[in-house]
Protein backbone atom coordinates (compact mmCIF):
# COMPACT_ATOMS: atom_id res chain seq x y z
CA UNK A 1 0.00 0.00 0.00
CA UNK A 2 1.25 3.37 -1.05
CA UNK A 3 2.42 5.81 1.94
CA UNK A 4 0.11 8.81 2.49
CA UNK A 5 2.29 11.85 1.05
CA UNK A 6 3.39 14.94 3.41
CA UNK A 7 4.24 18.01 2.96
CA UNK A 8 4.77 20.43 5.78
CA UNK A 9 4.56 24.43 5.58
CA UNK A 10 5.70 26.25 8.94
CA UNK A 11 8.44 28.96 9.09
CA UNK A 12 9.19 27.72 12.64
CA UNK A 13 12.18 25.94 11.85
CA UNK A 14 11.97 23.91 15.14
CA UNK A 15 8.33 22.84 14.88
CA UNK A 16 8.50 22.12 11.38
CA UNK A 17 11.73 19.44 12.33
CA UNK A 18 9.79 18.20 15.35
CA UNK A 19 6.78 17.40 13.19
CA UNK A 20 8.65 15.87 10.37
CA UNK A 21 10.83 13.51 12.57
CA UNK A 22 8.02 12.04 14.39
CA UNK A 23 5.91 12.10 11.28
CA UNK A 24 9.01 9.46 9.56
CA UNK A 25 8.64 7.09 11.92
CA UNK A 26 5.41 6.35 11.27
CA UNK A 27 4.75 3.92 8.66
CA UNK A 28 1.64 4.64 6.39
CA UNK A 29 3.21 8.48 6.15
CA UNK A 30 6.39 9.79 4.18
CA UNK A 31 7.02 13.43 4.45
CA UNK A 32 8.49 14.40 0.80
CA UNK A 33 8.66 18.29 1.89
CA UNK A 34 9.08 20.69 4.51
CA UNK A 35 9.05 24.39 4.16
CA UNK A 36 9.29 27.80 5.98
CA UNK A 37 7.73 30.00 3.54
CA UNK A 38 5.07 30.61 0.77
CA UNK A 39 7.66 31.18 -2.00
CA UNK A 40 9.26 27.92 -1.33
CA UNK A 41 6.23 25.83 -1.30
CA UNK A 42 5.03 27.81 -4.76
CA UNK A 43 8.52 27.18 -6.20
CA UNK A 44 8.33 23.44 -5.51
CA UNK A 45 5.11 21.68 -4.22
CA UNK A 46 4.74 20.67 -8.32
CA UNK A 47 7.96 18.08 -8.36
CA UNK A 48 6.82 16.75 -4.80
CA UNK A 49 3.55 15.80 -5.66
CA UNK A 50 1.95 15.78 -1.79
CA UNK A 51 -1.57 13.96 -0.93
CA UNK A 52 -1.76 16.10 1.90
CA UNK A 53 -0.55 19.71 3.22
CA UNK A 54 0.22 20.44 6.65
CA UNK A 55 -0.01 24.08 7.03
CA UNK A 56 0.80 27.06 9.01
CA UNK A 57 -1.25 30.01 9.02
CA UNK A 58 0.85 32.99 9.91
CA UNK A 59 3.90 32.31 7.37
CA UNK A 60 6.23 34.79 5.97
CA UNK A 61 4.86 37.23 2.64
CA UNK A 62 1.67 34.84 2.53
CA UNK A 63 -0.66 34.09 4.64
CA UNK A 64 -1.29 30.25 4.75
CA UNK A 65 -5.21 31.39 3.46
CA UNK A 66 -3.79 33.06 0.89
CA UNK A 67 -1.32 30.70 0.11
CA UNK A 68 -4.52 27.87 0.43
CA UNK A 69 -6.63 29.37 -2.31
CA UNK A 70 -3.30 29.50 -4.63
CA UNK A 71 -2.31 26.00 -4.28
CA UNK A 72 -6.18 24.81 -4.88
CA UNK A 73 -6.25 26.74 -7.87
CA UNK A 74 -3.09 25.12 -8.90
CA UNK A 75 -4.57 21.87 -8.04
CA UNK A 76 -7.96 21.22 -6.36
CA UNK A 77 -7.29 17.65 -5.41
CA UNK A 78 -4.89 19.22 -2.61
CA UNK A 79 -5.92 18.46 1.04
CA UNK A 80 -4.98 20.91 3.60
CA UNK A 81 -4.92 21.31 7.34
CA UNK A 82 -3.99 24.03 8.99
CA UNK A 83 -2.04 24.64 11.75
CA UNK A 84 -2.45 27.19 14.17
CA UNK A 85 -0.91 28.29 17.98
CA UNK A 86 -4.45 29.15 18.93
CA UNK A 87 -7.89 28.32 18.38
CA UNK A 88 -8.41 31.84 16.81
CA UNK A 89 -12.04 32.14 15.63
CA UNK A 90 -11.94 34.67 13.14
CA UNK A 91 -9.08 32.03 12.22
CA UNK A 92 -11.39 28.96 12.06
CA UNK A 93 -14.42 30.98 10.27
CA UNK A 94 -11.96 32.21 7.15
CA UNK A 95 -11.17 28.01 7.12
CA UNK A 96 -14.99 27.18 7.33
CA UNK A 97 -15.52 29.42 4.42
CA UNK A 98 -12.76 28.70 2.63
CA UNK A 99 -13.57 24.79 2.75
CA UNK A 100 -10.33 23.47 4.50
CA UNK A 101 -10.25 19.91 4.85
CA UNK A 102 -8.94 20.51 8.60
CA UNK A 103 -7.75 22.53 11.31
CA UNK A 104 -5.15 21.52 14.29
CA UNK A 105 -3.98 23.06 17.44
CA UNK A 106 0.04 23.01 17.27
CA UNK A 107 0.27 21.33 20.09
CA UNK A 108 -1.90 18.31 19.36
CA UNK A 109 -0.26 15.28 19.94
CA UNK A 110 1.03 13.02 17.19
CA UNK A 111 -1.67 10.61 17.30
CA UNK A 112 -4.54 13.40 16.89
CA UNK A 113 -2.31 14.69 13.51
CA UNK A 114 -2.05 11.12 12.48
CA UNK A 115 -5.78 10.39 13.21
CA UNK A 116 -6.03 14.25 11.13
CA UNK A 117 -4.06 12.93 7.86
CA UNK A 118 -5.91 9.81 7.82
CA UNK A 119 -9.73 11.01 7.66
CA UNK A 120 -9.02 14.00 4.92
CA UNK A 121 -7.49 10.98 3.37
CA UNK A 122 -10.08 9.22 2.80
CA UNK A 123 -11.92 12.98 1.83
CA UNK A 124 -13.61 13.63 5.31
CA UNK A 125 -13.23 17.03 6.89
CA UNK A 126 -10.97 16.92 10.51
CA UNK A 127 -11.51 19.63 13.05
CA UNK A 128 -10.11 19.00 16.62
CA UNK A 129 -12.27 18.82 19.33
CA UNK A 130 -11.45 22.05 20.98
CA UNK A 131 -13.23 23.64 18.19
CA UNK A 132 -16.03 21.79 17.19
CA UNK A 133 -18.38 24.03 20.08
CA UNK A 134 -17.45 27.21 18.45
CA UNK A 135 -18.74 25.58 14.77
CA UNK A 136 -22.01 24.91 16.11
CA UNK A 137 -22.43 28.39 17.56
CA UNK A 138 -21.00 29.47 13.86
CA UNK A 139 -23.91 27.43 12.15
CA UNK A 140 -26.49 29.71 14.27
CA UNK A 141 -25.68 32.80 13.38
CA UNK A 142 -27.90 35.14 11.92
CA UNK A 143 -30.46 32.69 12.29
CA UNK A 144 -33.45 33.92 13.67
CA UNK A 145 -36.65 31.27 14.69
CA UNK A 146 -39.25 34.03 14.53
CA UNK A 147 -40.67 32.68 17.69
CA UNK A 148 -42.31 30.49 15.22
CA UNK A 149 -44.11 27.80 17.73
CA UNK A 150 -43.25 24.83 15.52
CA UNK A 151 -39.90 25.60 14.95
CA UNK A 152 -38.91 26.29 18.49
CA UNK A 153 -39.42 22.29 19.15
CA UNK A 154 -36.46 22.33 17.05
CA UNK A 155 -33.29 21.56 19.17
CA UNK A 156 -30.41 23.43 18.61
CA UNK A 157 -28.64 19.84 16.61
CA UNK A 158 -31.63 19.93 14.68
CA UNK A 159 -31.72 23.36 13.40
CA UNK A 160 -28.26 23.00 12.15
CA UNK A 161 -29.46 19.57 10.54
CA UNK A 162 -32.31 21.11 9.00
CA UNK A 163 -30.19 24.57 7.70
CA UNK A 164 -27.89 21.68 5.97
CA UNK A 165 -31.07 19.95 4.46
CA UNK A 166 -31.88 23.23 2.74
CA UNK A 167 -28.55 23.40 0.91
CA UNK A 168 -28.79 19.97 0.01
CA UNK A 169 -26.42 18.27 1.82
CA UNK A 170 -26.57 14.34 2.03
CA UNK A 171 -26.44 12.50 5.41
CA UNK A 172 -22.70 11.32 4.63
CA UNK A 173 -22.10 15.09 4.57
CA UNK A 174 -23.36 16.48 7.63
CA UNK A 175 -22.11 13.93 9.23
CA UNK A 176 -18.81 14.96 8.86
CA UNK A 177 -19.82 18.41 9.63
CA UNK A 178 -20.98 17.66 13.14
CA UNK A 179 -19.10 15.12 13.70
CA UNK A 180 -21.54 12.40 14.17
CA UNK A 181 -22.71 9.01 12.41
CA UNK A 182 -25.02 9.11 9.43
CA UNK A 183 -27.57 6.95 11.66
CA UNK A 184 -27.69 10.07 14.13
CA UNK A 185 -28.00 12.15 11.40
CA UNK A 186 -30.98 9.96 10.01
CA UNK A 187 -32.21 10.51 13.43
CA UNK A 188 -32.07 14.10 13.41
CA UNK A 189 -33.97 14.51 10.40
CA UNK A 190 -36.92 12.15 11.22
CA UNK A 191 -37.35 14.01 14.70
CA UNK A 192 -37.69 17.15 12.99
CA UNK A 193 -40.06 15.23 10.38
CA UNK A 194 -41.98 14.26 13.50
CA UNK A 195 -41.92 17.70 15.37
CA UNK A 196 -43.27 19.17 12.32
CA UNK A 197 -45.36 17.08 10.90
CA UNK A 198 -44.37 16.64 7.84
CA UNK A 199 -44.36 13.88 5.17
CA UNK A 200 -41.23 13.88 3.40
CA UNK A 201 -37.82 15.63 3.28
CA UNK A 202 -38.37 17.37 0.14
CA UNK A 203 -41.58 19.04 1.76
CA UNK A 204 -39.43 19.83 4.88
CA UNK A 205 -37.27 21.79 2.67
CA UNK A 206 -40.13 23.72 0.63
CA UNK A 207 -41.68 24.81 4.82
CA UNK A 208 -38.13 25.46 5.23
CA UNK A 209 -37.71 27.72 2.63
CA UNK A 210 -41.33 29.42 3.06
CA UNK A 211 -40.35 30.35 6.82
CA UNK A 212 -36.87 31.98 5.61
CA UNK A 213 -34.41 29.29 6.85
CA UNK A 214 -31.60 29.70 4.94
CA UNK A 215 -28.20 27.11 4.41
CA UNK A 216 -24.97 28.82 6.72
CA UNK A 217 -22.73 30.61 4.23
CA UNK A 218 -19.48 29.33 6.36
CA UNK A 219 -20.69 25.80 5.66
CA UNK A 220 -21.33 25.66 1.84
Amino acid sequence: MDKIRIMIVDDHDLLRQGLSSMLKTEPGVEVVGSYGSADEVLDHHHEIRADIILMDIKIPKMNGFDLYASLKAQNPDYKIIFLSMEINHAYIKRAISLKAEGYLPKNSNIDVVLDAIQAVFKGEKYYDANIKDYIFHLMLDDFDLNNDPLLEKLTEREVHVLRMLVDGKQNKDIANLLFISTKTVESHRNNILKKLDIGSTADLVKFAIAKGITANPYLD
